[in-house]
C-alpha cells in the first residue's frame, strides 16, 4: 500500500528503503541461510521498535497542507490544532531518541558484532550475515540522515523560519 501512496511516489530514497527491509526480513527469518534465522532476537526492534515515531507521524500527515480537506477542516478545530502540533513534538523526539540515537547504537554494539562473530564460528552463513551487515549499516547511515533532517527542521520550529517542506508543497498546488 505505501509503495502506492501518492506522498511516495517519487521518492526513490523511501522504496529503496522499503526494498531493503524486505531483504533484511527474508534474511531475518532465514531464506537466504538454508532456513537458520539470522539476528532473529532484533526483529522486535527493528520491526517494531523504531516504528514508534510513525504513530504521531501518521496524525501530523492527516493535517498537512497538501491533504487540503484536512488541513482546512484543523483550521476551525482548535483542539485538534493541538493535538497535531503535540504529535508533531512527540514525532521528532521519538524520531531522534529511536531512530536517530537507539538505532545506531543497536546496530553498531549490537547486531555488527553479533554478526561478525557469527560470521567466524559459522562461515557457511557468512553471505547472509555479511548481506546483513551491510543492509544494516546503509540503514542506519539513513536513520542518521534522516535524523539530521528532524533535527533542521526542530532547530527551525525553535529557532524560528519556515518550514520548507510546507512551502514546496504549498507552491506545487
Amino acid at each position: 500500500v505505501g509503495l502506492l501512496s501518492p506522498g511516495m511516489g517519487n521518492d526513490v530514497l523511501m522504496h529503496f528503503h522499503h526494498i531493503g527491509f524486505f531483504a533484511v526480513a527474508s534474511i531475518t527469518i532465514g531464506i537466504w541461510s538454508d532456513g537458520v534465522p539470522i539476528a532473529s532476537n532484533y526483529a522486535p526492534f527493528f520491526f517494531g521498535a523504531i516504528e514508534l515515531s510513525s504513530i504521531p507521524l501518521a496524525i501530523v500527515d492527516v493535517f498537512h497542507p497538501r491533504q487540503k480537506e484536512w488541513n482546512a477542516w484543523l483550521e476551525n478545530h482548535a483542539f485538534m490544532q493541538s493535538v497535531n502540533e503535540l504529535c508533531r513534538i512527540a514525532f521528532a523526539l521519538l524520531f531522534l531518541l529511536v531512530r536517530g540515537i537507539w538505532f545506531p547504537y543497536v546496530f553498531v554494539f549490537g547486531v555488527l558484532v553479533e554478526s561478525l562473530d557469527a560470521a567466524k564460528e559459522r562461515p557457511e552463513l557468512s553471505p547472509a550475515l555479511y548481506g546483513l551487515v551491510s543492509l544494516g549499516s546503509l540503514f542506519t547511515i539513513l536513520q542518521m540522515y534522516w535524523g539530521i533532517l528532524v533535527a533542521r527542521q526542530v532547530a527551525k520550529a525553535v529557532l524560528g523560519g519556515s518550514n520548507s517542506n510546507d512551502e514546496k508543497v504549498e507552491k506545487k498546488d
